[in-house]
């Protein structure tokens, strides 16, 4: 499975592998639907490809997250993934 959640504590981790693209919209959906009183945090370090509908999915985790007064925070994104994070306007949620 491209997109593993795990919880820690409070805290949830999403763990992506491979492409990143629409087809982990339902998992995104339900982590962001999950009982977590904590942070989200997504990590990217296994992403080999990040597209605009990915992008598009991470915006609005951070946007139902923050309205639960929740936080996402990205791990371990680099190279293009990095750079389209940044092209988006998302590095606000980029934590290392």
């Amino acid at each position: 499975m491209p997109a593993d959640c795990q919880p820690q504590g409070n805290d949830l981790l999403i763990r992506i592998r491979g492409h990143f693209d629409f087809s982990l919209r339902p998992q995104l959906q339900a982590a962001a639907a999950a009982e977590v009183t904590g942070r989200v945090r997504l990590d990217l370090g296994a992403v080999t490809y990040l597209d605009a509908c990915a992008l598009t999915l991470i915006r609005q985790l951070a946007d139902r997250l923050n309205a639960r007064g929740l936080g996402l925070a990205i791990h371990n994104a680099s190279g293009d993934s990095l750079r389209l994070l940044r092209a988006a306007d998302l590095q606000g949620l980029i934590a290392d």
